[in-house]
């Protein structure tokens, strides 16, 4: 899972941004408990420190790691998602990515094209709409609020 935080912070979109915790937590508890391994990139700040990047694992800790640094990201960029990305991501066969972002923008199209050229599907999660490539991935955007975990209700 990847979530880009820049976005929120340039659109001063703070309830938004909790929501979008609120989902990738969520997600994170269901993979979990269906047994697949998950990992979690983000170029937020973490209160006090801590890892951006947790690659794909499965084993006990993974998922309280996950939700630890969920709790403790701010709304506040730490730089490029894609420079992150690029620089510590270990990619591995069999893998699928979810990003949640505020909307579609120039970072959405380069993770894209980051994820297809290493043959690794991708969909897209926002939470506003009208980004401005809809036309460019309207088959992997989706609303975030379209996201339906089974055994999560949405209030």
């Amino acid at each position: 899972m990847i979530l880009d935080v820049e976005q929120f912070v340039g659109k001063h979109a703070e309830a938004e941004f909790e929501h979008t915790l609120e989902i990738v937590a969520s997600l994170a508890v269901r993979l979990d408990q269906q047994g697949y391994a998950v990992g979690l990139v983000t170029n937020g700040a973490i209160v006090e420190g801590g890892p951006t990047i947790l690659p794909v694992s499965r084993n006990p800790q993974q998922l309280a790691a996950i939700l630890e640094v969920l709790a403790r990201l701010q709304m506040r960029s730490t730089g490029d998602l894609m420079g992150i990305l690029r620089q510590g991501l270990p990619l591995s066969w069999g893998m699928s990515c979810v990003h949640f972002s505020c909307e579609e923008d120039v970072t959405t199209l380069a993770a894209n094209e980051y994820f297809t050229r290493r043959k690794i599907p991708i969909v897209f999660f926002v939470s506003r709409v009208h980004g401005e490539n809809g036309d460019t991935l309207r088959d992997k955007v989706h609303r975030l609020d379209d996201i339906c975990v089974q055994g999560v209700e949405k209030e």
